[in-house]
């Protein structure tokens, strides 16, 4: 009885919350013409948007962001046995323990480069560091990345390893492309261990997921309808039937503990880009 006293209060509450959120919203919710990316401020997911000339969100694609270290670790494709041709030097070097989060055993490459900015690994600092024409460090300059940082810039920045070789016409040489989020290097969120014979972490399917979240977004074009929607709280539920409230079926399990990166995500572009019910009527009325 306690329970159904319990669940009953919540769901009124929802009910209330969706309610307010009814009244106060409108379709064009968003400044208009907006085509962009969106970095939240944790840099650990990346928002792609578009709204069209209503203010109405159009497309929405939201990724998560990896570390260096889980660019590396979940990219199954990269050789360490490399050769460049006419190059002798080491491509990749072994981290410290105290740089990682993850691995005991990282190999890290030793130069990276990120659109048109070039970094060396140094190891003292645990950090990429961005480095001149002669691979030499260079001084006061704040946009460094430790192995546990994400590189927060947009799909279409590329990010490669390439080598130095001072002998050669053009001394750095691409070896290989990067992928700097989950949907990108087409993840799972699945991590295989050493031996490659098992996993070190649980699967689940983020793509799958992420893309019922940005659909139904599309379709309340506000967070928090959304989000009660996918813990299956739906509008069409009938309050008069209280034995529902037994039944309450979300559409994605243990969403709001499992993305809450991305839902702080979406609250801050909706701050960013949002605009208000009451500023938009004044705007009509003008």
């Amino acid at each position: 009885m306690n329970r159904l006293i319990s669940i009953c209060l919540m769901f009124l509450s929802v009910l209330t919350l969706v309610g307010c959120n009814q009244e106060s919203v409108v379709q064009n919710n968003f400044k208009a013409r907006q085509n962009s990316f969106f970095i939240d401020s944790t840099q650990s997911i990346i928002i792609t948007y578009e709204t069209n000339n209503k203010g109405v969100m159009t497309s929405l694609d939201i990724d998560k962001l990896l570390t260096i270290e889980e660019m590396l670790l979940y990219n199954q494709t990269i050789d360490y046995d490399i050769v460049v041709d006419g190059f002798n030097g080491d491509v990749f070097v072994e981290a410290r323990n105290a740089c990682t989060d993850i691995s005991n055993s990282l190999m890290v490459p030793k130069n990276l480069e990120v659109g048109n900015t070039r970094y060396k690994y140094n190891e003292a600092d645990c950090q990429y560091q961005i480095v001149d024409s002669y691979n030499q460090f260079k001084t006061g300059y704040a946009q460094e990345y430790y192995i546990t940082d994400t590189i927060p810039v947009s799909h279409m920045t590329a990010i490669k390893i390439v080598v130095y070789d001072a002998d050669a016409i053009v001394r750095f040489i691409d070896v290989y492309t990067l992928y700097n989020s989950v949907k990108d290097l087409g993840l799972d969120t699945i991590l295989i261990n050493d031996t490659k014979d098992g996993f070190d972490s649980e699967y689940y399917h983020y793509y799958q997921e992420i893309r019922v979240y940005e659909q139904l977004y599309l379709k309340h074009q506000t967070n928090a309808t959304t989000i009660n929607e996918i813990n299956g709280f739906s509008e069409e539920i009938n309050i008069l039937n209280i034995g529902d409230l037994e039944e309450i079926s979300p559409v994605i399990e243990d969403f709001n503990e499992r993305f809450i990166a991305e839902i702080n995500a979406l609250n801050e572009l909706e701050s960013d880009i949002g605009v208000t019910s009451q500023a938009t009527e004044e705007t009509t009325n003008d």
